[in-house]
């Protein structure tokens, strides 16, 4: 789709169903993208996937994939393959085999990375999950957003049979700081400070810490009685620097459902993160011990 105009004139949106399945048709602007690779985060890996990537350019172009296990250490990682795009042309990969090499190992989560040495916008991506249960879930495969808006604002969802789970990647070279929270009720729980090296990931189970009522850095726990709630996260170098990616997969086997959240391009809940982060007195968003070790 092209159009002239201003930059945020159109929003466009289009979906798929069939039968108890539904899901959204990502649009993605190419000239909004911060590198020239892609990565979808925390794919499981003892269900069936599968990718499509496609060529925006006139030129063909070199793809390199590879599966990196969710870790902070991230010390298992296989080969997919490389391959050359033809002008617009479109590649499907089955992910199946290898990520089952991720599950008999015990790595229960990977990243899938796309690279290439074209400029950035040049690949746009789509991965596609079926579990056990032949539920859908759709996985964005993408970069990470503009420097000013590297965070995120999830949903959490305790009702029914709901389960959670907020992954948070470095898809750079370099070490990356987060920051993170999440509200549930009249609480802010505050999540210590990270540093993530190249290529890692963290992965929080904010479903065990409600129910294990784990204390955060001010010694609060996260109430049992919360049906809902919002994880936040932002990047530590207040916009200066880009490459976190951030995903909030939501499920549900009862609604037969797995949803993925995450900002792209701008996040429109910034100035919300903006707010808790820095209106809040530093000792009570990071403990009065941690306060001075800001990356």
């Amino acid at each position: 789709m092209d159009y002239e105009g201003p930059l945020t004139a159109l929003r466009v949106f289009g979906y798929v169903a069939a039968g108890r399945y539904a899901a959204p048709i990502r649009f993605y602007d190419p000239a909004t993208a911060t590198a020239a690779d892609l990565t979808a985060v925390a794919v499981r890996t003892d269900s069936p996937a599968s990718a499509v990537i496609h060529n925006t350019t006139g030129l063909p172009v070199e793809v390199s994939m590879e599966l990196v296990e969710s870790s902070l250490v991230a010390s298992y990682s296989q080969t997919i393959g490389t391959v050359t795009l033809q002008p617009n042309g479109v590649h499907r990969v089955d992910l199946s085999s290898s990520l089952a090499t991720f599950s008999n190992r015990g790595r229960p989560f990977a990243n899938l990375r796309v690279r290439t040495t074209a400029s950035n916008g040049a690949l746009v991506g789509a991965l596609t999950q079926v579990d056990s249960s032949n539920i859908v879930e759709d996985i964005p495969l993408r970069t990470s957003n503009p420097p000013a808006f590297d965070r995120g604002s999830y949903p959490l969802r305790w009702v029914d049979d709901y389960r959670n789970q907020v992954s948070i990647t470095n898809t750079t070279d370099r070490i990356l700081g987060s920051r993170a929270l999440i509200t549930a009720g009249d609480i802010v729980y505050v999540l210590p400070k990270i540093s993530l090296e190249p290529n890692t990931t963290k992965i929080y189970d904010v479903d065990e810490m409600r129910r294990d009522g784990v204390p955060d850095v001010n010694n609060v726990v996260l109430p049992v009685t919360a049906q809902y709630g919002k994880f936040l996260w932002a990047e530590l170098s207040n916009g200066q620097q880009t490459g976190l990616l951030g995903r909030q997969s939501l499920s549900s086997l009862h609604n037969f459902r797995r949803s993925s959240f995450s900002c792209g391009e701008y996040c429109v809940t910034s100035s919300v993160i903006d707010r808790v982060f820095l209106n809040f007195p530093q000792q009570l968003l990071y403990g009065a011990s941690n306060s001075s070790t800001m990356l």
